[in-house]
Order: C-alpha cells, then sequence, then structure tokens
C-alpha cells in the first residue's frame, strides 16, 4: 500500500542518516536498504533526497507534537509542574526514539550538506519557545523560579534531557522511566528558586 510504502522508506531513511549522516547516504543506500528492485519504484514517492528528508523530519514533528501535546497547556494555565512533565515526557519520548529525537534537536549531527527544510519550528524549538514563556510569566507573577533569562534556564534543561538521552545506551523499559523522572527533578534544581531541602541523615 502507498502509505506502508511511504512509511518503510522514512523508517529505513532515518536510520541510515542518523549512522551515516546526510552527506553519507544516498537514495540508493536507501533503495537498496528498503528493498526495491529499481530506483523508479522509489522516486515513485519522493522526487529526490530533499523531498524525502522533509518529509522524514515533518513526520517526525509530528510524532513528537503528539506525544507532548498532553502536557503543553495554554501558557495562561500552566505552571511550572507543566513544564516538568513536558520534560520529563520529552525526555521519555527521546529515549524511546533517540534517532528521531537527534533529527528533531540536533540536526548538525548529521553532519554538512543538511538542507535548511522549512521555516519556523525545526522540531524542538516550538516547546522550548512554550516553556520559557511559561517561566517568563511565573516570574512576573512572582512564582518560585530563578531570576534568570527564562530562554536561559530552557536551554540548560534542554541540554540536560539532551545529555540523558544522548548518554543512554538502549535502555529498558524500566530504566528509561527511571532516566525520564530523573532528568525531570534535575530540571526541577535548574529552575526552581528555593534550595531542595535534604532528607534527614543524608550525606553533606
Amino acid at each position: 500500500m502507498e502509505g506502508d510504502s511511504r512509511t518503510r522508506i522514512l523508517h529505513v531513511a532515518l536510520e541510515l542518516v542518523d549512522r551515516f549522516g546526510y552527506v553519507g547516504t544516498s537514495m540508493e543506500d536507501i533503495r537498496t536498504a528498503a528493498g526495491y528492485r529499481t530506483q523508479s519504484s522509489l522516486y515513485r514517492h519522493f522526487l529526490n533526497k530533499d523531498s524525502l528528508t522533509a518529509a522524514l523530519l515533518e513526520r517526525v514533528r509530528a510524532e513528537k507534537t503528539a506525544a507532548l501535546a498532553p502536557y503543553v497547556k495554554p501558557e495562561i494555565d500552566a505552571m511550572l509542574d507543566d513544564v516538568l512533565d513536558a520534560a520529563e515526557h520529552l525526555t521519555r519520548w527521546g529515549l524511546m526514539n533517540p534517532a528521531a529525537y537527534r533529527l528533531c534537536f540536533l540536526q548538525r549531527s548529521w553532519g554538512e550538506g543538511m538542507p535548511v527544510l522549512g521555516t519556523g519550528d525545526s522540531g524542538g524549538e516550538a516547546v522550548s519557545r512554550w516553556a520559557a514563556r511559561v517561566i517568563r510569566r511565573i516570574q512576573r507573577e512572582g512564582g518560585p523560579v530563578r531570576r534568570m533569562d527564562p530562554d536561559f534556564l530552557i536551554a540548560s534543561c534542554l541540554g540536560l534531557i539532551t545529555q540523558t538521552i544522548v548518554g543512554a545506551q538502549d535502555p529498558a523499559p524500566d530504566r528509561i522511566d527511571r532516566l525520564a523522572f530523573q532528568t525531570r527533578e534535575l530540571c526541577c534544581a535548574i529552575v526552581f528558586a528555593d534550595p531542595v531541602a535534604m532528607p534527614i541523615g543524608a550525606s553533606t
């Protein structure tokens, strides 16, 4: 079926480009890995590598957006816990889909020659902008967040999330949940203004 064929091609393309880089992956490589006998069968779905890559980014963006949508509340209503929930679930999504996360947030890892695809949200900026605006509003309202540039705070959280995902090596499901929660707590330490109380008896 048409939809199944496109899905398979995009899945193969993501794996190859994530592994070998954009320049290091050819349409011929994708055709062979996807199991097509002729180039025409591949070009029937995508005119060239740029159009295939644009379709891949669009699909990954949609998957990421769908995964985070339940946690990205309207800015006027969102609280610090909502930002932290989004951070936790972004980490979980990235750990379950590391190649897709790298496409969204680390396109430079695909290597030189990666085309500029479309305008606006490259896959990650929308979530970051939303979180920064929520933090800025909480600051204005006198909420318990650090009096620092919200963009810097969110960039620090995103760097932490990326480090967690890149550093994980095919984690088991129970470890994914643990890593996602730990990352949430560390993001809390980054943005929360009040010191975190140490448990009684904890070593200093």
